[in-house]
């Protein structure tokens, strides 16, 4: 779902004498990176200060100085959940000015699915043919930065954001596709899904298919527990929020076994915490918010079934599937669930 990309720092600055179609290709950058990139910072140390696209912001003309300020002041409060995703390389290496050929990025080739170069150095130092291109010798594509978006690499990653999830895929298989990388770089993980809790309940370790009365048949693992095992697997310190309908009448007894088992079921670090948000009234809940998503970060998955699509080791059924972005509508639906949701939340 996403691409790790390398940024050549000298394609920060416009273009002379054509500022405002730099500005457009600027913003094609942003949204193309928010969505389906992960910007690789290669620097002195692991510091998000110590690389050469940090440096050079001082540098920019002003709006394009203020906008890449925003962003960094965005990466650093990763607490918030960040738009744009990145990762910090401490690398030796002697950096784009002294780059000529291809060979000169072999040393980098391994941390990256694509490099993203200035345009002038794309066309007339390396006399790229094409825009973008695969390099047999690096085993990675390389691209103009004006075409960062038309790469080969992000318009596979483009189709898959809005590519279905096929009945009788593997539940495993779905969540390595569609999941397991925007887990990798997420801080909050944020589950809407009124179903999350009332179809299946962890009971001694199996899920529990619940009635109204409290009683039901053992079933194979929910896609909640799947999806919590994953996150513990994949994911780094994350902070999960739950937000569902009750189980059955006075949900709270039953969501504190829940989080209880949790505990002692997720150790593997990649989980901070987990806070369930539940609305009794599952009326109510579809008042407040329509469909059933999960968010990493700013990223929005929207998917038709839920998290059924991770249930049990098959998905029986079709279900649509959309990344984007998160828009303030749904921010909005999630405090007014919070507003009048009970909570319970543990600590990892």
């Amino acid at each position: 779902m996403l691409v790790k990309f390398i940024l050549d720092p000298d394609a920060m600055f416009p273009r002379k004498g054509d500022e405002i179609r730099s500005r457009s290709t600027f913003k094609r950058f942003l949204k193309t990176w928010a969505k389906n990139g992960v910007l690789v910072l290669l620097g002195e140390s692991n510091d998000l200060q110590s690389n050469q696209v940090f440096r050079n912001i001082s540098s920019l003309p002003d709006w394009f100085r203020n906008k890449w300020q925003e962003i960094f002041i965005e990466m650093k409060r990763r607490d918030r959940g960040c738009r744009y995703r990145f990762e910090c390389l401490q690398v030796n290496w002697k950096g784009f000015p002294s780059m000529k050929r291809y060979d000169d990025l072999i040393e980098i080739k391994d941390f990256s699915d694509l490099i993203c170069l200035d345009d002038i150095k794309g066309e007339i130092e390396l006399e790229m043919e094409e825009t973008s291109t695969y390099v047999e010798s690096l085993e990675t594509e390389v691209c103009w930065y004006s075409c960062f978006d038309e790469s080969e690499s992000l318009q596979q990653m483009q189709v898959l954001s809005s590519t279905a999830i096929s009945p009788n895929m593997k539940t495993i298989d779905v969540w390595n596709k569609y999941f397991k990388s925007l887990s990798s770089y997420s801080d909050i993980v944020k589950i809407v899904d009124r179903y999350a809790l009332q179809n299946h309940f962890v009971c001694d370790g199996q899920a529990i298919l619940l009635n109204e009365n409290g009683e039901g048949e053992i079933k194979e693992g929910s896609g909640l527990q799947n999806l919590l095992k994953n996150l513990d697997r994949d994911g780094k310190n994350i902070k999960v929020k739950i937000y569902c309908s009750g189980v059955v009448k006075n949900s709270a007894p039953f969501v504190k076994i829940y989080l209880e088992k949790l505990r002692m079921e997720l150790n593997r670090g990649g989980i901070e915490s987990v806070t369930v948000y539940t609305l009794e009234d599952d009326s109510k809940f579809g008042k407040l918010f329509h469909g059933r998503i999960i968010c990493f970060d700013k990223s929005m998955c929207e998917v038709d079934l839920g998290l059924e699509v991770l249930a049990g080791s098959k998905v029986y059924r079709r279900s649509s599937f959309s990344l984007k972005s998160m828009d303030q509508d749904v921010e909005k639906g999630m405090r007014s669930i919070e507003s009048q949701a009970s909570r319970l939340s543990i600590q990892f």
